[in-house]
């Protein structure tokens, strides 16, 4: 029987419209060992372009491999996981995947969504609308690296409920949150995390570009429907 550790990012919750379409994930793109290991089935297989992973497949990079998944038809909710890593994918409104140990980077692009894009670690959860930031899960802590506008990063109690203590996270700046524990405060992210943000956003096969005119009209309309000023401001203008 595998064993399993529960570990917590901020999954994603998506708005029906009709520019979007969830699907299941799918690889885009991957390099080295990456296992698919389904739910029922406890053998991993070697994963390919345009495999698509259903829910409660669990997804493991080996020493030399990374992947990219794609979680909807659009290339607007991408991840990149970096070698060493494993994530058990969920595809539920509410929660795209866990992420059980290692480093993956969330690059959100486009307006398909008026909820956050939600990822779960042990220690806590993280997220934002549109943007792109880098987690890392270490034992017990998760460390949140944002990229681009800001990624609010919350902790959870031992009754596993989240903590009232939320923290904004912006760009060029890192948090991180131990279990059971409120987030720390945010610090300069370290310049080698940074270059290594810079290269796995350059890295991305599958990416959505969204204009300056294009970002305005959809805030307009996100206002519209009363999303608030703190979500509002984490969408990405590429």
């Amino acid at each position: 029987m595998k064993k399993r550790i529960l570990i917590f990012l901020l999954p994603v919750l998506l708005s029906a419209t009709t520019a979007f379409s969830m699907g299941l994930p799918r690889i885009t793109a991957y390099s080295g060992d990456v296992k698919a290991v389904p739910d029922d089935i406890p053998i991993g297989t070697q994963c390919y372009v345009g495999m698509t992973l259903a829910p409660g497949t669990w997804v493991n990079t080996g020493a030399s491999g990374q992947a990219e998944i794609t979680f909807d038809d659009e290339g607007t909710s991408t991840i990149i996981l970096e070698s060493n890593s494993v994530i058990v994918i969920k595809n539920k409104p509410t929660e795209a995947f866990e992420l059980m140990n290692g480093g993956v980077f969330t690059k959100l692009s486009g307006f398909t969504r008026t909820e956050p894009f939600i990822i779960k670690t042990y220690a806590g959860t993280c997220g934002a609308t549109g943007t792109s930031w880098y987690t890392l899960c270490v034992n017990s802590t998760a460390f949140v690296n944002v990229l681009e506008n800001k990624v609010f990063v919350r902790g959870y109690s031992i009754d596993g409920f989240p903590l009232d203590d939320t923290v904004w996270v912006k760009a060029g700046k890192y948090c991180s949150v131990r279990a059971y524990k409120p987030p720390a405060p945010s610090e300069d992210i370290p310049i080698e995390v940074l270059d290594r943000m810079n290269k796995l956003s350059d890295s991305l096969a599958s990416s959505s570009v969204v204009t300056q005119m294009e970002r305005n009209v959809r805030i307009a309309e996100l206002k519209g429907r009363g999303v608030s000023e703190d979500l509002l401001s984490t969408y990405n203008t590429k």
